[in-house]
């Protein structure tokens, strides 16, 4: 009964892409400080890549005979992986960086927060205000209070 799904748009594609980048990882890994000893700066790092290498080449490997997608080409596979909760979710995130120097940190953050809160929760916006300035409240004081690091200002102030 050990039935094989079939693979999904843009699956194989996407695992090779990530395996190669992977590689990409281990190597630069390896440049930090390359295998000197077991406590040098690099081995974390050649460890996790080491781990994306193996697992992306046993996903490649088990999924060699699955059958190719039936409803194939780029749409397909855009509409797989780009939803427009996704899409909405980047406009926000380009919105914020755009915003940051512009508009401070309180500010900028505090409307991506609320936004994204909005966007993922389906409405209720008055939830999504409170949650929103309760993680601000929390990532200022952590940040700025406790850490001291310096968060953008609003240049209009």
């Amino acid at each position: 009964m050990n039935q094989t799904r079939p693979r999904l748009p843009g699956e194989r594609a996407f695992t090779l892409v990530l395996l190669a980048f992977s590689l990409f990882l281990l190597v630069q890994a390896f440049r930090i400080s390359g295998f000197e000893s077991v406590s040098s700066p690099g081995v974390f790092p050649m460890i996790a890549a080491l781990v994306m290498v193996v697992s992306l080449a046993a996903a490649l490997f088990r999924d060699r005979a699955a059958p190719p997608p039936s409803d194939g080409g780029p749409a397909a596979f855009f509409r797989e992986v780009t939803p427009p909760v996704l899409l909405l979710t980047l406009a926000l995130i380009v919105a914020l960086m755009l915003t940051l120097e512009p508009a401070g940190f309180p500010f900028a953050a505090g409307g991506f927060l609320f936004a994204a809160i909005l966007l993922l929760q389906r409405g209720r916006p008055v939830r999504a205000a409170i949650v929103a300035a309760v993680a601000l409240t929390a990532i200022y004081v952590v940040f700025r209070l406790v850490f001291q690091v310096v968060l953008p200002e609003a240049e209009w102030l």
